[in-house]
């Protein structure tokens, strides 16, 4: 009898879903078509395909490099892939484009989310109405399809699907371990919610922080609203609390700690500064209640960060909203479930925090300051659980207003003793509640669907649009067939004071401004006016009154042959309900499919301006750049061509920072601080960049012309301000192998001062032709003087000693056995040297002393052979903002006996030098990398610190040598030498440097290891003491320990939980030698529980 009734339960809850699946499907595919195509929409959609195609290429085995992007990067271990490698299963299995499976599981994502959600209220509520609006509710909220229709946060969107589980494990969970401690169902439901939730790390940084904020509310304030007292005291929460959020942590290290690692190496590559947020800015670039609630749609408008906020949301975040009455309808779902499902009740308590701290945001802002709060405080993760908890809610408000007629029925049926009426009661209580539940959903949404009542009703604000009143759904129209309504379509937004007939509601309801519009216009004409009825003049005016277009639509209606009411009965609008008839619908629904031309140009990822890309020739030992304002170009351009590229458009991921951001400004703006021609040149030999996608109406195009860049081909005119490819005359490689000079520059990261060398030299002072130049570290005595003899030059800006004694002895014996050395010391805080009562011997000054020049005096020298035909009254003045530019110097009787001035003033010493054992030394006591700077590029003196390099690299030449390279897969580079060298070589890879990857020279079957350093702006470089033809170097990424014990944390709890499912003996073990023998039976039963059978009180 038990099966035959559950069976009997189980069809009819069966046949109940299913018309709530049809309106899921339906709802989806009303709102959402637009992604299936022909146009891509959302616009970081394209950079998730192209990169789910890069792991297709290599599928199964999942690279960590990604050289297509970036000069080189990860976004493997920089960004989820989860939701990237369904697409790439998906892709394998169907054998359809990536664009395609995108488009169409994109979609699916939406439809299993909503049904995700359908589960969750069910398992909460037992109630399917009440579910089937939840389910209902999340569609028709415009912040569900947001992220994928707009903005393209595709990775994001497709992680919403990994939440309701998350839901749904835990209150399964909480519910047995409560109620009947850790059963062997508890274990379950613990493994299956902690492993759930694990996922979402993997799917998305940000959904995994947003459900890690609510979850760690539901784990303490689910078991207070749901269990008696003697079930949940606060110490078993707490320690039920701490032992899930430790369980999830364990588990989830396999992909955070890669992913901190990879987030702390890239961070080396601008100055580390803890980032410092403007309070305007912020509250600019948050969401208020008014618009997340639909209250207004009114957006805040900016013109810069020195405006207060407007406590509303910017225009950006218009969708970023639920419907008004879905908002209301959650408020009171929220009350009545304290009174009458104490569960839901608990989940939307625990929504209140995350959801405060996304939309109070001026409120927020001083917590920013704690340590890795930027991953929970930023609105998008704070409001995930809201897209869930309030269409929830909003479903059980619309039972709550129902429940307060039909209670009474519920009650009556609990009191009666005889069966019949019992049931009968009960029955008319479940059947009237649901009709009643519908019917409130129904007229409230109805009454409310084009709320706040701006425009005219037939434009509702559910879907995927609340603002726009031409991309709202338009209920005559729902398909968007007819661009026809002359008030409310493309970017044209009528007005009521100027455009009174596009609020005439009746004339809205039954006809198509456009056709009418064209209609009175035709027949208006002089020779068929006057023949007109009056009716038909009267509806051809300004603003036809109520009983005109009534009067009208009566005669379409009988089908009137008076002239006139043909051509404007053909003019009359659509009809929702005729809308829905199934042949209509089908109709309907195959021509949206037909017009999307999904394998057609649905298997693009742009425009027909794609074409552009395919003048890049199959080459990938050079490099495209793509101009700023193309982030189309960018996204897509690895999807079309094996030729890598510069930028990325998911920049978080470069580990090029500061000196990618440099080539940004010098490529990409007419007016910039660095206008010379010089540093184009040099940073397209630096970065390899043999191509350029541009906008030529918006970049310097005269100094790419002057450099050497020809125009290969250029799209029409008009498109993306003047798209063109553009060629770099000069050959760019990635990979150059030759003997010249290599010059290390040793300076603290948190000053930049590496950057200051690197600027001088594309400033003509070191040429990437003449000599390569190595970021060094911070710290001059991690070095050892045989370390430092690998280098031409050592140059020292802004750099610091964690032992002084021990790196002044490491620069002695550098110099002294033959190195040359640049010190700069008038750098005052930034230089450890700046002022030193006892200098070592290998300055030229026995003692440094911070002090004021005097400004009168110009700058002199006596010698001759360094300074050359420099012209030293072009000098910019020693003067800082109208104060003096100090400097570390002394007497000139301070001189040491083998050194001489360069540069003096006031008879002070600010630059010398000489030959120091077999050696070369050049002080600086006068900043002037730093004075170059402050004084926009002097080029006098930027012409006297070149004559200092070439003093100290002086007779150090080199020459280009023959190489090749191929790479069979990502991770690992080979570059064979095919030329012999008696010398030092070094060979430069245009690749960003990663400390994980391990390089090895193999000379005659002998392989031994390789440093690898930090050259140019970021990239990677080998130096080889000699060479033998026929020598290769492989270059190879390796996991590192701590990666690799990440994952084996992870692994190793799950199998522990799988085997405490499995055999629960472990857990006694467990329990038996940390609780008895260690905390001596304490805290047993807090953390263990008991059985029981009590039923629930709330």
């Amino acid at each position: 009898m038990k099966i035959a009734r559950s069976v009997l339960v189980g069809f009819f809850r069966l046949i109940y879903f299913i018309p709530a699946l049809i309106v899921i499907i339906f709802l989806v595919y009303l709102f959402g078509h637009w992604i299936l195509g022909p146009a891509l929409l959302g616009s970081d959609n394209a950079n998730f395909i192209t990169h789910a195609k890069w792991l297709s290429d290599w599928f199964p085995k999942i690279p960590f490099w990604y050289p297509q992007q970036g000069g080189g990067m990860s976004f493997t271990a920089s960004y989820p892939i989860l939701n990237h490698l369904i697409v790439v299963f998906f892709e394998k299995i169907t054998k359809l484009p990536m664009a395609v499976v995108f488009r169409i599981w994109s979609l699916v994502v939406v439809a299993l989310t909503s049904v995700g959600l359908y589960l969750l209220g069910f398992r909460l509520t037992k109630n399917q109405t009440v579910s089937s609006l939840a389910a209902i509710f999340y569609l028709l909220a415009p912040i569900t399809w947001i992220f994928l229709l707009a903005w393209g946060f595709a990775a994001e969107q497709l992680s919403f699907v990994f939440v309701p589980p998350v839901f749904i494990f835990i209150t399964l969970f909480l519910d047995e371990y409560y109620l009947l401690g850790f059963t062997k169902k508890a274990k379950i439901f613990f493994l299956l919610f902690v492993a759930s939730f694990a996922i979402l790390s993997m799917a998305h940084p940000l959904i995994f922080t947003g459900i890690l904020m609510i979850v760690t509310g539901i784990l303490i304030i689910y078991p207070l609203f749901n269990f008696k007292p003697e079930r949940r005291n606060i110490k078993k929460i707490l320690l039920v609390t701490i032992t899930s959020l430790a369980t999830v942590f364990l588990l989830v290290s396999y992909w955070m700690v890669p992913y901190f690692r990879y987030q702390s190496i890239s961070s080396k590559g601008a100055p580390s500064e803890k980032e410092i947020y403007n309070f305007n800015a912020w509250g600019q670039n948050a969401i208020y209640p008014s618009n997340v609630f639909s209250i207004t749609d009114k957006t805040a408008a900016y013109t810069s960060y020195d405006e207060p906020t407007q406590n509303k949301s910017s225009f950006a975040w218009h969708n970023v909203s639920f419907p008004f009455i879905i908002s209301l309808l959650a408020l009171v779902g929220l009350v009545g479930s304290f009174f009458v499902n104490r569960k839901i009740f608990a989940l939307g308590i625990a929504n209140i925090i995350p959801l405060s701290f996304a939309i109070f945001p001026n409120q927020t802002y001083y917590l920013l300051r704690l340590p890795l709060t930027n991953y929970f405080l930023n609105w998008r993760s704070g409001i995930t659980a809201s897209r869930f908890i309030i269409p929830l809610l909003a479903a059980f408000g619309c039972f709550t207003i129902a429940y307060l007629i039909t209670f009474p029925l519920e009650l009556l049926s609990k009191k009666t003793k005889y069966f019949v009426l019992k049931y009968s009661l009960k029955t008319s209580f479940v059947v009237l509640t649901t009709v009643l539940t519908l019917f409130v959903a129904g007229i409230l949404l109805w009454r409310f669907k084009n709320w706040p009542y701006e425009y005219p009703s037939v434009l509702i604000t559910y879907g995927h649009e609340n603002y726009f009143p031409s991309t709202r759904v338009d209920i005559r129209n729902i398909w968007r067939k007819k661009v026809t309504d002359d008030c409310f379509s493309g970017d044209l937004v009528a007005t009521k004071e100027l455009n009174p007939v596009c609020f005439n509601p009746m004339l809205k309801n039954y006809f198509w401004e456009g056709h009418l519009n064209k209609a009175c216009t035709e027949m208006q004409k002089d020779e068929t006016k006057a023949r007109l009825p009056t009716e038909i003049t009267s509806l051809c005016g300004p603003n036809p009154s109520l009983e005109i277009v009534q009067k009208v639509i009566s005669g379409c209606d009988r089908k009137s042959t008076t002239f006139g009411y043909s051509e404007v009965c053909r003019a009359r609008g659509g009809n929702l309900l005729d809308q829905f008839r199934l042949n209509i619908l089908k109709k309907d629904i195959k021509q949206t499919i037909k017009e999307s031309d999904l394998f057609g140009e649905g298997k693009e990822l742009f425009y027909k301006e794609r074409e552009i890309l395919k003048g890049l020739p199959d080459d990938t030992n050079t490099r495209v750049d793509i101009g700023t304002s193309l982030g189309a170009f960018m996204m897509m351009e690895p999807f079309y061509s094996r030729m890598p590229e510069l930028p990325t458009y998911y920049n978080q991921a470069t580990l090029l920072k500061t000196l990618w951001n440099y080539e940004i400004g010098i490529f990409n703006q007419k007016e910039t601080v660095w206008p010379q021609d010089r540093i184009m040149y040099e940073l397209s030999k630096y970065f390899g960049l043999g191509y350029a996608v541009l906008s030529e109406d918006l970049v310097p195009l005269d100094k790419f012309i002057r450099t050497g860049w020809e125009r290969v081909d250029k799209w029409p005119a008009g498109t993306f301000g003047g798209l063109a490819l553009w060629k770099n005359s000069e050959p760019a490689v990635l990979l150059q192998v030759s003997t010249k000079p290599v010059v290390l520059v040793i300076g603290q990261d948190k000053v930049d001062g590496y950057f200051r060398i690197f600027h001088l030299a594309n400033l003509g002072t070191l040429s990437f032709e003449d000599a390569l130049i190595v970021k060094g570290g911070s710290y001059v005595d991690a070095y050892t003087a045989n370390d430092l003899k690998k280098f031409d030059a050592v140059v020292l800006e802004g750099y610091a000693y964690k032992n002084q004694k021990k790196g002044w002895k490491v620069l002695d014996e550098y110099t002294k056995s033959g190195g040359a050395l640049l010190i700069n010391t008038g750098w005052q805080y930034s230089s450890a040297d700046w002022q030193v009562a006892s200098t070592p011997e290998f300055l030229p000054i026995k003692e440094l002393k911070w002090q004021e020049p005097d400004i009168s005096q110009e700058f002199a020298s006596d010698e001759t052979t360094i300074i050359g035909d420099v012209d030293l009254k072009a000098f910019s003045p020693l003067v800082y903002k109208r104060k003096p530019w100090n400097i570390s110097t002394s007497d000139k009787s301070n001189l040491r006996s083998w050194a001489k001035v360069i540069l003096s003033a006031n008879s002070k010493p600010l630059i010398a030098g000489g030959k120091y054992g077999a050696g070369k030394v050049i002080w600086l006591g006068f900043d002037i990398p730093g004075h170059i700077g402050a004084y926009g590029d002097n080029e006098e003196e930027i012409k006297l610190y070149r004559n200092l390099l070439s003093y100290l690299l002086e007779n150090k030449e080199g020459k280009v040598l023959s190489a090749t390279f191929k790479r069979n897969y990502p991770d690992k580079l080979e570059i064979t030498i095919n030329e012999s060298s008696g010398q030092k070589t070094a060979v430069y890879w245009s690749e960003a440097y990663y400390p994980d990857f391990k390089a090895n020279l193999v000379t005659g079957g002998k392989s031994e290891k390789l440093q690898v350093y930090k050259a140019g702006p970021g990239m990677t470089m080998f130096i080889l003491p000699k060479v033998v033809a026929g020598s290769k170097i492989i270059y190879e990424y390796k996991t590192p320990l701590t990666v690799t014990m990440a994952r084996l944390v992870s692994l190793v709890t799950l199998v522990f939980l799988i085997s405490i499912v499995v055999n629960s003996k472990i857990l006694i073990y467990i329990k038996t030698l940390v609780l008895d023998n260690i905390l001596k039976g304490k805290l047993r039963k807090g953390i263990i529980g008991e059985h029981g059978d009590e039923d629930l009180i709330y």
